[in-house]
């Protein structure tokens, strides 16, 4: 046990040493460049795996905050625009399969701040263009839920039937009765987020910062190919990955909670991109500027 605790301590050391100096020291970037091995990938693999825990743990104590609204009508400022959207909710007539509602439609649920979150439009009148700008639609036999980019534009789509969430029995669907009937479907969430969630998030995360970082990929290695140094590919995939490490860490995480620091990061990475060409350029001995 004594061996476990101090081999993680030793990593976390040694992991938070080298996102401290990727920000604050050009000399890093100069070692990384010409002394460190390998791609980078596996730094880059296990920053991916800690951010994804850590998108995880928020998604954890946000599902928590919606069962305690659901099952317990418990009010906190994450569920807030939640319960909005529910008081706005007509009543919805349910056959055991499908649902009509006794309203001139397609109309629209809106959040505190007035932007569309759901559509109800069971006659399927939307144009597709209005369905891919609501995040949840309430469609005849099914509810479809738009997950987004950070572009806007649609990522992927959940398809859910209502007998999976109301069961084959018809009924009037109210307010009080859709809530009962989420408790079930949200208790089953902390099980998706660690076996699907958890590892999709972790690949998308890592493939996410490669594809980023290809042009600066391409940019170092020109760089390094007009100094005529002896440098390969590897060795600039390498640091610029290196470079990644604070912004595929909190990347996601801030994308989800705190938006307003999506500039910090930026500021960060654009920082830590500076100090790594001037480690570049310092290492080239034929480079006029730099040399000795």
């Amino acid at each position: 046990m004594t061996t476990l605790v101090s081999t993680l301590t030793i990593f976390i050391k040694s992991l938070a040493k080298n996102l401290w100096l990727s920000v604050s020291s050009a000399k890093f970037y100069q070692d990384v460049f010409s002394s460190y091995q390998g791609y980078g990938t596996k730094y880059i693999l296990t920053l991916s795996i800690i951010s994804s825990l850590l998108c995880n743990m928020v998604f954890v104590v946000y599902v928590d905050k919606i069962q305690k609204y659901l099952a317990e009508d418990v009010i906190s400022e994450s569920v807030v625009n939640i319960d909005y959207m529910i008081r706005q909710l007509p009543t919805i007539n349910y056959n055991g399969k499908d649902i009509s509602v006794d309203e001139d439609l397609p109309s629209f649920i809106y959040d505190i701040d007035n932007i569309k979150l759901l559509a109800i439009d069971p006659s399927g009148k939307l144009s597709h263009n209005e369905k891919t700008q609501v995040p949840i639609l309430l469609m005849k036999d099914q509810i479809i839920i738009n997950f987004s980019g950070s572009d806007g534009k649609i990522r992927n789509t959940l398809p859910v039937e209502y007998i999976q969430i109301f069961g084959s029995e018809s009924q009037i669907i109210t307010k009080e009765n859709i809530k009962s009937s989420l408790v079930p479907l949200f208790k089953k969430v902390p099980t998706m987020l660690i076996y699907i969630v958890f590892p999709v998030a972790t690949i998308m995360i890592f493939i996410n910062t490669l594809l980023e970082k290809s042009f600066m990929i391409v940019v170092v290695f020109i760089i390094s190919y007009l100094s005529k140094s002896k440098s390969t590919l590897k060795d600039c995939i390498r640091v610029v990955l290196f470079s990644s490490g604070v912004c595929t860490l909190f990347q996601f995480v801030v994308s989800f909670t705190f938006t307003d620091l999506n500039y910090g990061l930026w500021v960060i990475q654009t920082w830590a991109n500076i100090l790594m060409i001037i480690g570049i350029m310092k290492s080239q001995d034929r480079i006029i500027f730099f040399s000795k």
